[in-house]
């Protein structure tokens, strides 16, 4: 028997970039496939359908897309209570969470991202489908608490890329017993394996002179968040030491 390609996913996460994120796309019914004679093959965050070239095309299609759970707690719009549900449109690129319009309850223990349903018979039978899922990763303020004698100073955290600013929150007592300066972002900034984020700590002088990198790239955010204190949303803290 001869089978075509009917569909290519991909699915990406924001958080890993162009790096195999911990995902796995399944099929939501694997006998109803099997029936239908349609081949599913998957390596986790690739999958492909092909179906027999004489078959009409079947009746839609479920895939369902699993997360590890460090992927669950970084994917934005990930719901404690329901799975999305996604249904692009044949032949449509790309999508993500942000266009599901129905859910499905979700169980205790259930790891499903979402669940993507797919009319493969709307989709050209001669040159395929091929789609891309991209989820998009957990946005956080980023809260820099620096300790030592420098955090005393006049300083302060400077993205060079001019698109993130940052408030001085003062001195905030730790568990330890010190105190730290606070520094953090004015709204979220993405999360991210590989960050492509560059912020600087400076100390400034008075003119004419020109301040002084402390830390020419600090540490990006990472994934131990909490709610942030004073508003809505996430923090992510970021503990730095100056002498």
């Amino acid at each position: 028997m001869r089978y075509r390609v009917a569909l290519d996913l991909t699915v990406r996460h924001g958080f890993w970039g162009d790096a195999p994120a911990p995902l796995r796309i399944a099929a939501a019914d694997p006998g109803r496939l099997a029936r239908a004679d349609i081949v599913f093959k998957t390596d986790g965050t690739r999958a492909i359908l092909g179906l027999p070239e004489t078959a009409p095309p079947p009746a839609a299609v479920a895939l369902d897309i699993l997360a590890e759970p460090r992927a669950i707690a970084l994917t934005e719009g990930w719901q404690a209570d329901a799975v999305a549900v996604l249904t692009p449109a044949p032949g449509q690129a790309e999508t993500g969470l942000a266009a599901a319009q129905e859910t499905l309850p979700r169980d205790l223990g259930d790891r499903r991202v979402c669940r993507l349903l797919l009319d493969l018979a709307g989709a050209d039978p001669e040159a395929g489908w091929a789609l891309s899922l991209r989820l998009e990763p957990v946005a956080a303020l980023w809260a820099y608490h620096v300790t030592g004698r420098g955090a005393e100073g006049p300083i302060r955290v400077i993205d060079p890329a001019d698109e993130v600013a940052f408030e001085d929150l003062g001195q905030t007592p730790m568990p330890d017993g010190r105190r730290a300066r606070v520094l953090r972002s004015a709204r979220p900034v993405p999360l991210a394996a590989r960050s492509p984020w560059r912020f600087r700590l400076e100390e400034t002088q008075p003119a004419p002179f020109d301040p002084i990198a402390l830390i020419p790239v600090l540490p990006a955010g990472g994934a131990n968040l909490r709610p942030a204190p004073g508003q809505d949303g996430l923090q992510s803290d970021i503990y730095v030491s100056l002498w």
